[in-house]
C-alpha cells in the first residue's frame, strides 16, 4: 500500500505550514487500529495538505496513497478518507481554473491524478456500505473527463440505490456537475424536475431536486416554484437537534468568556445543521433578490412543525433582514411569534431580533412580555439559572430589548449586573439605555474596576465597559475611567499592541467638559508615541478643554502621521473648526489624492467644511469615487452629503442609485446601513421637485 512512500523527498514539498516532511506519518496513521489516532491524522490532513480547501504539491503527492488507503477494506473510516479525497478534488477543479481544463498547477495535477482513478470512485459508489457510497458519489461532479458519461452514471446510481442519504448526495453531485459543464445544465434541470414531481419520492429528495433545479437554472424559476417548495418542506420531517450547551462567563482555562461564547456559538451552529439546512441555503441562494419569494419560504420555515427547520428559518430571516433592504415587518412579526416557552427556538428568535434591532422595533412589546413571563423571583433569577433551556432565551430576550433601547430591559439588566453572572453580556448593551444612567453607570464602573485594563485577556471587556460609560455620560465615573487609562498606558508597548487606552480616552471625550479633572493626563498623552493613543487624546483634549488653537495644531500634526487612521482622525477633527482651520487646507488637498480611500474621504470632508462652496466640485468628485469603490465609506459620505444642502445636487444621481439598490452590500452593520439610507432619503427629498 505504501510502496514508494519513502522514495519521495517530502521535506522538499510544501503544505500550509511549510515542509511536508510529516505527511508520510499522517498517511500511515490513517491505517491505525486506534480510532482516535485515525481521527487525529485525518484532522491533520485537513489542516496541512488540504488547509482551508487549498491544494499543494504535497497534496498531489499524497493522493495515490490516500486512494490506496480508502480502497483497502481493512481501513477503518474508509468513508472519511473518501470524503477527504472528494473535497480535494472539488478544490482542485476550482484551483485549476474551474471546469475541464488547465494542467499547469497543483490543482490541475491533482485533478489529473484523481481522474486516472475514476474507476475506483465508481467502485466506491457501488459498495455495500451506504456511508462509502454517499461519500463517493460527490466525485462524479468532476472525476470523469466526459461530463455526459458522469451524468449518466449518477442517474443510474440514483435509480439503483434506495438509500435516501446516498440519493441526496447524488442530487447534489448532479448539481455540481451541471455547474462545471454547460452541456449538462439543461439535462440536469430536466432530471431534477422529474425527481421533484415523483409523488412517491421521499419529501426531502423532492425538496432537494427543486432547490438544485433553481440553482442550476435560476432563469427558469417560475412563479410556482416557491409554493411547490413550501409544500415539499411541509412534508419533510427532521430529527430533533441535540441541544448544545449554552455558555456562561465562568472561567475556562483563562480564555476570555466572550471568546468562549463565540466558539460555543460556532459549535452550536454546526450541531444544529441538518440535511435540510444546506438545501434551504441552496434555494435561498438561487432565489437571490426575489425577496418576496424568500420571505414566503422563511415564514414557512418559521411555522414548521420541527424545531430544526424553525431554527434554520430564524437564521435565514436574520440573514435576509441584515443583507437586504426593504419592508421586513412580516418577518419581524414572525420571529416575535416564536417568543414563547423555553429552549433554543425562542432563544435564537430573540437573538435574531436583537441582531436586527434597527428595524425590529415592532417586536419590543413581544420581547417585554416574554421577558416578564420568564423573569422569576428574584426579579432576574432566570439570568443566572443553571438550566440552559431557560437561561439562554431569557438572556437573549433581555439583550434584544436593550438593543432596542427599551427601558423595560433595565430592571433585568440591573439584577444581571448585580448577579456577577455573564456580566459582560449586559455591559455590551447597557450604553443604549441612557435613561437609566443613574442605576447602570455605577454598576458598570464597579465591573470595570474588577478588570485589569493592562491585561490583553481583559481588553475586550474593558473596552466594552468604557464604551458603555462614555455613552451613559455619568461624570461620577471619571475616577474608574481614569484608573483604566492609567493602567492601560502603563503597559502600552507599541502601535500594534491592543490597549484599552483609546477607549478610556474616548469615554472621557464623551463626558466633555465634565471630565475636566482628567485634562492634564489627557494633554500628556497628546504626544504619545502610540498613534492610537495620541489621536484619541487629541480628540479628548478638544472635547474636554475646548482649546481650539492647541487642538488645531495637534490635528495638523496628525495629518503627517505615518498611519492612515491617525491622519483620518486629524482630518475628521479639523472639520469641526471650519474656516478657523484654513491653515490645514494645503495639506488636506494633498491628502485628497492619498492612496487609501478612507483618508481621501476624511480629507475631502475637512476641505469642504473649511473651504466651503468653492471646494464643492473637487470634494464631491473624491467622495463619490470613494463611495463607488468602497461601499462602507457611505457611512461618512452620506451624512456629509446631507449636510451639504444644495451643494449635494451634483450627487443626486448617486444618491438615487443607492436608494434603488435593495442590497445592503458591504456596509459594516445594519444600523449603519439604515443611517446611510436615512441620509440618502433626506437628500433625495430635498430635490424632489428638481
Amino acid at each position: 500500500m505504501f510502496n514508494g512512500l519513502n522514495d519521495i523527498d517530502w521535506s522538499a514539498l510544501q503544505h500550509a505550514y511549510g515542509s511536508a516532511q510529516e505527511v508520510p506519518a499522517l498517511l500511515v496513521s490513517l491505517r491505525s487500529e486506534d480510532p482516535a489516532v485515525r481521527r487525529r491524522a485525518l484532522d491533520e490532513c485537513y489542516s496541512t495538505v488540504h488547509h482551508q480547501g487549498s491544494v499543494y504539491d504535497s497534496t498531489v503527492a499524497a493522493l495515490p496513497f490516500l486512494v490506496d488507503v480508502a480502497e483497502d477494506p481493512g481501513t477503518g473510516d474508509r468513508s472519511a478518507v473518501v470524503r477527504l479525497l472528494v473535497s480535494i478534488g472539488e478544490s482542485a477543479v476550482e484551483q485549476a481554473g474551474r471546469g475541464y481544463g488547465s494542467d499547469t498547477d497543483a490543482g490541475a495535477q491533482a485533478v489529473a491524478v484523481l481522474r486516472e482513478r475514476a474507476a475506483v470512485f465508481e467502485r466506491f459508489a457501488s459498495d455495500s456500505d451506504p456511508g462509502l457510497r454517499e461519500a463517493a458519489v460527490g466525485a462524479f461532479a468532476w472525476c470523469m473527463e466526459d461530463a455526459v458519461a458522469a451524468g449518466a452514471f449518477l442517474r443510474a446510481r440514483f435509480g439503483e440505490d434506495a438509500d435516501v442519504q446516498v440519493r441526496l448526495a447524488i442530487v447534489a453531485a448532479m448539481a455540481g456537475l451541471a455547474a462545471r459543464s454547460e452541456t449538462m445544465g439543461i439535462a440536469a434541470w430536466e432530471w431534477f424536475g422529474s425527481v421533484a414531481h415523483k409523488g412517491a419520492a421521499h419529501p426531502v429528495l423532492r425538496f432537494s431536486a427543486l432547490a438544485y433545479s433553481a440553482q442550476v437554472a435560476p432563469d427558469r424559476i417560475d412563479d410556482g416554484l416557491v409554493e411547490r417548495g413550501v409544500g415539499f418542506l411541509a412534508e419533510v420531517r427532521v430529527a430533533p437537534v441535540e441541544p448544545a450547551a449554552a455558555t456562561s462567563q465562568s472561567a475556562n482555562g483563562g480564555v476570555p468568556p466572550e471568546v468562549v461564547a463565540a466558539f460555543a456559538d460556532m459549535d452550536r451552529a454546526v450541531a444544529e445543521t441538518t440535511v435540510v439546512t444546506k438545501l434551504l441555503g441552496v434555494l435561498h441562494g438561487a432565489l437571490g433578490d426575489r425577496l418576496a419569494d424568500r420571505a414566503v419560504l422563511i415564514r414557512a420555515q418559521l411555522s414548521h412543525v420541527d424545531d430544526a427547520v424553525r431554527l434554520d428559518g430564524i437564521r435565514d430571516a436574520q440573514g435576509l433582514i441584515t443583507a437586504w433592504r426593504g419592508d421586513h415587518a412580516a418577518l419581524v412579526d414572525a420571529l416575535a411569534d416564536l417568543l414563547h416557552g423555553i429552549g433554543p427556538v425562542p432563544a435564537r428568535a430573540a437573538g435574531a431580533l436583537g441582531a436586527c434591532a434597527p428595524v425590529a422595533g415592532a417586536a419590543a412589546d413581544g420581547l417585554g412580555t416574554y421577558v416578564a413571563s420568564l423573569a422569576g423571583e428574584p426579579l432576574a433569577a432566570a439570568w443566572h439559572v443553571a438550566d440552559d433551556e431557560l437561561r439562554e432565551p431569557f438572556q437573549e430576550a433581555v439583550l434584544a430589548l436593550a438593543k432596542l433601547g427599551d427601558v423595560r430591559a433595565v430592571p433585568y439588566l440591573v439584577e444581571a449586573l448585580d448577579s456577577g453572572v455573564d456580566t459582560w453580556k449586559g455591559v455590551q448593551v447597557a450604553g443604549g439605555l441612557s435613561e437609566a444612567t443613574g442605576v447602570l453607570a455605577p454598576r458598570i464602573a464597579a465591573y470595570l474596576a474588577s478588570l485589569n485594563p493592562g491585561s490583553r485577556r481583559d481588553t475586550m471587556r474593558v473596552n466594552a465597559a468604557l464604551s458603555a460609560l462614555g455613552k451613559l455620560g455619568d461624570p461620577g465615573t471619571i475616577g474608574p475611567i481614569m484608573d483604566a487609562l492609567t493602567a492601560a498606558t502603563a503597559t502600552n508597548s507599541g502601535n500594534d499592541v491592543p490597549t484599552a487606552a483609546p477607549a478610556a480616552l474616548n469615554a472621557l471625550a464623551a463626558l466633555g467638559p465634565a471630565a475636566g479633572p482628567a485634562a492634564d493626563a489627557v494633554w500628556a498623552l497628546t504626544g504619545s508615541a502610540n498613534l492610537h493613543i495620541q489621536a484619541a487624546a487629541v480628540k479628548a483634549w478638544w472635547r474636554i478643554s475646548g482649546d481650539q488653537d492647541a487642538t488645531v495644531k495637534l490635528a495638523l500634526n496628525l495629518l503627517d502621521a505615518s498611519a492612515w487612521f491617525a491622519i483620518n482622525d486629524g482630518a475628521s477633527l479639523l472639520t469641526e473648526f471650519g474656516p478657523d482651520a484654513a491653515a490645514a487646507l494645503p495639506r488636506l488637498r494633498e491628502l485628497m489624492g492619498h492612496s487609501y480611500e478612507w483618508v481621501r474621504v476624511s480629507a475631502a470632508a475637512a476641505v469642504w467644511a473649511i473651504g466651503g462652496e468653492t471646494e464643492t466640485e473637487a470634494v464631491l468628485g473624491v467622495l463619490l469615487a470613494a463611495w463607488n469603490r468602497n461601499a462602507v465609506t457611505g457611512r461618512v459620505v452620506a451624512p456629509l452629503l446631507d449636510r451639504m444642502g444644495d451643494d449635494a445636487r451634483l450627487a443626486l444621481e448617486r444618491i438615487r442609485a443607492e436608494l434603488a439598490n435593495n442590497h445592503r452590500g458591504d456596509v459594516a452593520s445594519l444600523r449603519d446601513d439604515e443611517m446611510v439610507l436615512g441620509h440618502c432619503r433626506a437628500v433625495a427629498d430635498r430635490f424632489t421637485d428638481g
